[in-house]
């Protein structure tokens, strides 16, 4: 019977990934038909991306975006800051802060999607100025198998270049080696003083409907290898005593939610030395 369900279990998880590829082809249809009856109507809003692009969870895509630029604004962001936005995806937190950022404010954004930079930089930064929208030549199974791997990433700007840089659902999919990297990065681009904010998963022993069964001892995966989990403990590890001070910890709710939504992770908000 225990070589049966070990038999079973592995069955599923070879069948995972094309269930979940099955998922997406079954959203993206869906979301087409939905992209040309507001093209038919003339209802599209222009500063919206179409649906079949937005890869980003269920929810009004505006409203999620003010509703995460909010959350920036309580956690330090200043209206006239130099913001770094890692991991951009398709602009939803860029269009949020466009009603927090002053004409001397700035934002930066790069992200692995090429598809999502270009529809930034075709149809946002025309309508804003100072939004600046870069590909991120980082190989991912999804988007670009052909990149450097994220461990060995450099941001493309200068040190000292930003005032507040902030990852939503990034590091919920970097494993430890590329995770301590892009931290590294982050206080390589911020000006001493500068505010770094992430979102992150991070375990202890607290039952979550949120599994994350793959052990790696100082982080732990999901069964599809999709999404990363911190042990408490490595906060240390990812955001060292000599680079960060003031690290605060706001806990989200997706222990007892169960979900992947950024509205729902934990919070990390640190300021570089």
């Amino acid at each position: 019977m225990g070589r049966a369900l070990l038999g079973l279990r592995d069955t599923l998880a070879m069948r995972e990934p094309f269930t979940r590829r099955l998922t997406h082809l079954n959203r993206y249809v869906r979301d087409v038909a939905t992209d040309f009856a507001l093209f038919v109507s003339g209802k599209r809003d222009p500063e919206l991306p179409p649906h079949r692009y937005r890869q980003i969870g269920p929810g009004d895509f505006r409203e999620r975006g003010k509703w995460l630029a909010s959350m920036l604004v309580r956690n330090g962001l200043e209206a006239d800051h130099r913001v770094l936005d890692i991991g951009c995806g398709i602009g939803r937190v860029a269009l949020g802060l466009t009603s927090v950022l002053s004409r001397e404010g700035s934002y930066d954004g790069f992200d692995v999607d090429a598809r999502a930079v270009r529809w930034c930089n075709d149809n946002l930064s025309p309508r804003y100025p100072n939004l600046r929208f870069t590909h991120a030549n980082v190989a991912t199974a999804r988007h670009n198998r052909g990149g450097v791997p994220a461990a060995q990433y450099r941001f493309p700007f200068d040190d000292a270049s930003f005032d507040f840089a902030f990852a939503t659902s990034v590091f919920t999919h970097l494993e430890m080696d590329a995770a301590l990297h892009y931290f590294r990065e982050a206080h390589r681009v911020l000006r001493p003083g500068g505010i770094l904010v992430a979102t992150v998963f991070l375990f202890d022993e607290t039952p979550s409907k949120l599994e994350f069964p793959v052990d790696r001892g100082d982080h732990r995966l999901t069964s599809s290898g999709s999404g990363v989990a911190f042990a408490d403990g490595s906060v240390g590890m990812l955001l060292p005593a000599d680079c960060w001070s003031d690290v605060r910890i706001q806990r989200g709710s997706w222990k007892s939610g169960g979900t992947f939504s950024v509205l729902t992770q934990d919070v990390i908000n640190a300021r570089r030395r």
